[in-house]
């Protein structure tokens, strides 16, 4: 989430700041709904997409933990 506070920051460090804060709210959701996102192959990661802001969060639920594996930017392509 650096890279996306070093990308938006210089231009708006307001926006960079709203939109880390909003990836980190959804990833504390998923400590309590591990089942939210879709999965998009079977056996692939857990993709959490956002509509607020165009990244999607790629995570692995265990049953007691969640692994964030990327936040990935929804313009580029992610296998």
């Amino acid at each position: 989430m650096l890279a996306i506070d070093a990308r938006i920051s210089p231009d708006n460090p307001i926006a960079a700041e709203q939109v880390v804060d909003y990836i980190i709210e959804q990833a504390e959701l998923l400590t309590r709904f591990p089942q939210m996102g879709r999965i998009p192959k079977p056996s692939a990661p857990r993709e959490l997409i956002f509509t607020r802001y165009p990244y999607n969060l790629i995570y692995r639920a265990t049953r007691y933990k969640i692994r964030i594996v990327r936040v990935i930017h929804q313009s580029r392509l992610y296998p």
